[in-house]
């Protein structure tokens, strides 16, 4: 499936027009240490730092040459622009010295120098434009990275080694690919000229690719097709080329387009062809002038693609009743510029720069969430709340960036704005047994107007260790749905049994930079019965697991019962008015699931297994 745990799908943030954080150090990151030097994961040195994990660097009496190899989560660029950013902490100056590597298709390694003024935190630029310790000017893409400990700008030469002891954090570059659109949100906009188009499961037999795009054409006109969401803009200067998975029982050939285009890019189409042999991984590239369009040339924000195209005719084919799917579309991603084309950042209606991007600054809610109930302590698990006490040691550790939430006052009350980065990572340093919590609960605003079309409010527990996760996406079709300009209110039951260790919590909302705010984030234990109290109730359920049918009997009525899976999505709502009753789950997918009951006053819950 295109599950991807917690920190790894945290590790994708834009900074700047193009570049990408390639390493945050938060799942790891470094490779093996040689010529005596040392490396580690560890906590922020900062005093009450909040950056998370970083990578503290040890050198060592010994090679001059030592370092450590670093390893990179996407490929990335040095061609026009031959730059890399880190951010390092030292309390002494140093010099030392990063390395390209693993240059792909002949690019040859490349070594540079920093130089740290020994102030604390500072994000250092690394060109690699020289031709340092034999090796060239960096030319091309890259897949792997170094750094060596010490350098001596005068010898211009590697420099004495010793015990020097700095960090490093957020390396950031062009990156070579990213995915734009996996289709596990939605993402699909709206068909033209007769076409149509759904998510889907993957068509292949044994499949597991989640989410797909099904793209279904039908007689009628040849241009038609569906526009494409995408979940950050895309670049298509140099590399002009986008690439996608693609399935198809026959040979076909359609005609992607690149649109949205920023500061004038135009809009550009190209061509891809397909064999017919499944799922095949295609390259777009966008340096065509068809269909009265030219080749691409900037950033676009928005994509479409016409189901049919006549290699032939140089034109859009004949339509048909065809199908095909269409799953990870991939691109270089960045973030709409940081100056508007007058040169003036964003303003509200004071005139005030309010930072971001070229558009209206965000207008946040204008009432507060409702208050959540008074529980016993023991009851709540609070991350964020002013009714409860809050138990996060680190509310916003840096996983995605310095800027992922800033509190502000709404009517009164503190609530959290997501801010520029695309996720916030919460951790509780102690950790938490939460297994006999029940449910989860968040007070979401979207801003009035947003289009919810593939919008996601991504939310995830983490269990250490072990690193066990359970995720629960929210969008415009979830349970409960995400809606814009008022105050939802997200509860739902969650299957927490196993998080005996729950040290991380992710929110995950990089399509809502600067349109979401919350409260009240919390799990708690639910004032009604709960899976140890069917014994008081005497209902018994059986068998367990089950494959086809699920018997529940109690002493008293059963009034009704709704299963839930184990993100907190009800699959199931029965009236049962009756001592006993035979459920038939054998609809339902195998896994963990929560049956919830109401016999008279009380509610309980209880868990079962679909084989």
């Amino acid at each position: 499936m295109k599950k991807i745990t917690l920190l790894l799908a945290l590790l994708i943030s834009s900074i700047g027009f193009s570049q990408t954080t390639i390493q945050d150090f938060e799942a790891g990151g470094l490779g093996e240490a040689f010529g005596g030097a040392a490396g580690e994961i560890v906590a922020d040195p900062e005093t009450g730092g909040t950056r998370g994990q970083v990578a503290k660097l040890t050198g060592a009496a010994g090679e001059a040459w030592q370092g450590i190899n670093v390893a990179v989560t996407s490929n990335y660029l040095l061609t026009t622009d031959k730059t890399i950013q880190m951010d390092v902490y030292s309390d002494t100056a140093i010099t030392f010295a990063p390395k390209a590597q693993g240059g792909v298709d002949g690019a040859p390694e490349s070594v540079s120098t920093a130089s740290h003024t020994g102030s604390g935190w500072e994000t250092l630029t690394v060109t690699f434009d020289q031709s340092l310790d034999g090796k060239a000017p960096a030319n091309g893409e890259y897949s792997e990275m170094a750094i060596h400990y010490f350098w001596d700008t005068t010898a211009n030469n590697f420099a004495t080694a010793s015990a020097r002891v700095f960090y490093v954090d957020n390396i950031r570059a062009k990156v070579v690919k990213d995915l734009i659109q996996d289709f596990e949100a939605g993402g699909l906009g709206e068909a033209f000229g007769g076409a149509a188009g759904e998510i889907v499961a993957d068509p292949e037999t044994g499949g597991t690719r989640g989410q797909v795009a099904k793209l279904t054409g039908a007689a009628g006109e040849a241009w038609q097709g569906i526009n494409v969401a995408v979940t950050s803009n895309y670049l298509l200067t140099t590399d002009k080329t986008i690439q996608m998975d693609v399935y198809s029982d026959t040979a076909i050939t359609f005609a992607p387009k690149a649109q949205g285009g920023v500061d004038g890019a135009p809009e550009s189409v190209s061509t891809a062809s397909h064999t017919g042999s499944g799922w095949e991984t295609l390259t777009v590239t966008f340096d065509q002038s068809l269909d009265g369009k030219a080749p691409a040339n900037g950033e676009y924000s928005e994509m479409a693609i016409h189901y049919f195209w006549d290699t032939v005719a140089n034109n859009f084919g004949t339509a048909s009743a065809r199908v095909f799917y269409v799953d990870n579309i991939s691109a270089i991603a960045v973030t709409p510029s940081e100056t508007c084309s007058d040169g003036i950042q964003n303003q509200d209606e004071t005139g005030i720069d309010c930072g971001g991007t070229c558009s209206a600054c965000p207008v946040p809610p204008t009432t507060a969430p409702t208050a959540p109930p008074t529980r016993n302590a023991w009851d709540v698990i609070s991350l964020y709340s002013e009714a409860y006490t809050n138990v996060a040691s680190n509310f916003d550790a840096g996983w995605c960036g310095p800027n992922s939430i800033e509190e502000v006052s709404i009517a009164g009350n503190n609530v959290q704005a997501f801010k520029g980065d695309n996720c916030q990572g919460i951790v509780l340093d102690a950790g938490i047994d939460a297994s006999a919590f029940t449910n989860l609960h968040v007070d979401v605003y979207i801003e009035a107007g947003v289009d919810l079309t593939s919008k996601v409010f991504n939310l995830k527990f983490v269990q250490q260790p072990g690193a066990a996760a359970l995720e629960i996406n929210f969008n415009a079709a979830s349970t409960p749905p995400l809606v814009a300009g008022s105050w939802i209110a997200i509860d739902v039951a969650v299957d927490l049994s196993t998080f005996t260790g729950f040290k991380e919590f992710g929110i995950t909302a990089g399509t809502l930079k600067n349109q979401v705010w919350y409260d009240n984030l919390y799990v708690y234990r639910s004032a009604t019965a709960g899976v140890s109290d069917n014994a008081a109730l005497n209902v018994s359920m059986y068998p367990n697991p089950a494959s086809g049918v699920l018997n529940i009997s109690a002493a008293n009525t059963i009034e009704d019962a709704s299963i839930y899976n184990v993100l907190g999505t009800k699959v199931m709502s029965l009236n049962i008015d009756s001592n006993s009753e035979a459920i038939d789950v054998s609809g339902l997918s195998s896994g963990i699931y929560l049956i919830k009951y109401t016999i008279g006053d009380a509610v309980g819950t209880a868990k079962f297994i679909k084989e």
